[in-house]
């Protein structure tokens, strides 16, 4: 991946004498060399770069837009070597920016440099790091709302790290308080919302409405419990993804997670005859295929963990790839993609701790009940629940079948609005199955906890929130399983809805 040269706008911006009258200007070069740059076009990026370097030497807005580039080329890659040069080139960015004037954009600018090298820290298991520099941006740009609160770049950021914060469960937030941080997600997301079209009126801040929708979608997904905005926002903002890997990234990715798996296929379509500049739309092509039955959907998980140079999703990958040979009856690469599950790749992830567990587990792997979950989760409910009926429970062998049964039928029946039956289900999955244990070393199953909070959203959505606070509060109750960080923030955003 390409991103522009150690420094050369600071180089730039040295060389001419300009820090000591250094000004921030959003003309069009800078518009430009934006757009370019969230679109993966390093390159044109770059070109713009040079230009304005060239034609306004003292503009400081470009160490901001370098600094877009050299991120989206980490974060698509996650290349060690490229993350390493990524820290030191961001820290000289901000030491630059640091002997500007402190206007807005100077605020603002160091407190994107900071969320994106938190971002990527993350990515890179430097949990400190991340929490240092999420903690110098928070406050750089709660400064900023306090002293330019029109200015709606700043209120962007601050927004989302205020409904990050507001739904964090109960007993990580002693620890919020410590570091400063306050928020609440209802009040948050609401602003947000008025923010976007603020900006799309404005022509000074115009260019980050598109940014500010896929933040958006993300947070209605994740903590709104409101797939169908999501998607609204995603499909508005994500028309060119033919030629722009990053719109292809975010509209398949919200596609596959509103069950619109045809459409998350199409998305990645372009990117089928040649590896993608963003090896995980491989990742995310090999699941949307193998979702819907398409017999070549290994070889995108084949091309994914060959051209990735990171560690995240590759247990995963090679467990989906085990199971598209187990669906056309290759049980030998089958087993040996499971023994690859266990030689490759990290556990950072929920992911890929599950995928870990999975294919230790794989003995229990019910033909009929992987069918019904690969179709449920590409949104094909027809066709999930075809195979969960072909299925007599006198047949599974042993209680962790028999939980995944009655757990995937749960969920084929919510989504297909049949609230009663499903809460039914969801019900005998807490009641006799809520302290199975699975894998090597034994851990508790997720159904149970996952039971218990799909039943809380079907009585939210049906407006008993005593009922759904009882759920969420069960969810919560349970220790010790995978996906637990996940499903305790899912159940904490539901408990402050019905409150």
């Amino acid at each position: 991946m390409k991103f522009l040269r150690p420094g050369i706008i600071i180089i730039f911006v040295i060389l001419n004498g300009a820090i000591a009258k250094a000004v921030y200007v959003l003309d069009a070069n800078c518009k430009s060399a934006y757009a370019a740059a969230w679109s993966l076009n390093s390159a044109e990026s770059e070109r713009f770069l040079l230009k304005e370097s060239k034609e306004f030497p003292s503009n400081s807005l470009p160490l901001y837009i370098e600094n877009i580039n050299q991120f989206m080329a980490v974060f698509s890659s996650e290349e060690k070597t490229a993350y390493q040069k990524y820290i030191n080139d961001a820290n000289a960015r901000i030491d630059a920016i640091n002997n500007d004037k402190k206007t807005q954009w100077f605020l603002f600018c160091k407190s994107e440099i900071y969320v994106q090298t938190a971002v990527l820290k993350l990515k890179f298991s430097d949990y400190p790091g991340a929490a240092y520099d999420f903690n110098k941006a928070y406050h750089n740009l709660s400064v900023c709302n306090e002293q330019y609160p029109g200015f709606l770049p700043a209120q962007k950021d601050l927004l989302l790290m205020k409904a990050m914060v507001g739904a964090v469960p109960e007993h990580y937030r002693w620890m919020l308080k410590i570091l400063g941080f306050s928020g609440d997600l209802h009040h948050s997301v609401s602003q947000f919302e008025s923010m976007i079209s603020g900006m799309e009126k404005s022509h000074d801040y115009h260019m980050f409405t598109k940014e500010s929708r896929i933040i958006y979608a993300y947070l209605n997904f994740f903590m709104m419990n409101n797939p169908s905005e999501a998607w609204a926002q995603i499909d508005m903002v994500s028309k060119d993804y033919i030629s722009n890997p990053v719109d292809a990234f975010v509209r398949a990715n919200i596609a596959i997670r509103t069950k619109k798996n045809d459409i998350a296929i199409d998305a990645l379509s372009t990117y089928i005859k040649t590896p993608p500049p963003i090896p995980y739309l491989d990742y995310m092509l090999g699941i949307a295929k193998l979702q819907r039955g398409d017999k070549n959907a290994g070889f995108f998980l084949g091309r994914y963990l060959k051209e990735y140079k990171g560690d995240h999703y590759v247990k995963d990958a090679w467990l989906k790839l085990g199971w598209a040979f187990y669906l056309i009856g290759d049980t030998r690469h089958y087993e040996a993609a499971m023994q690859l599950v266990n030689d490759n790749g990290t556990t950072q992830l929920e992911e890929d701790k599950n995928a870990l567990r999975e294919a230790n587990a794989s003995k229990n792997l019910v033909p009929g009940i992987l069918r019904a979950r690969l179709y449920f989760d590409g949104g094909y409910l027809d066709k999930a629940k075809n195979e969960i009926q072909k299925i007599s429970t006198a047949t599974l062998s042993n209680d962790r079948q028999k939980a995944e049964y009655y757990y995937r039928y749960a969920r084929i029946l919510d989504a297909g609005g049949d609230d009663n039956k499903a809460l039914n289900y969801y019900q005998v999955v807490m009641d006799k199955y809520s302290n199975i244990n699975d894998g090597n070393p034994p851990q508790r199953l997720y159904f149970a906890p996952a039971s218990a909070l799909y039943a809380g959203m079907i009585w939210e959505k049906n407006k008993n929130s005593i009922k759904a606070k009882s759920f969420y509060m069960n969810c919560l109750s349970y220790k010790d399983y995978i996906y637990k960080d996940s499903f305790d923030q899912k159940a904490y955003a539901g408990l402050k809805r019905v409150e």
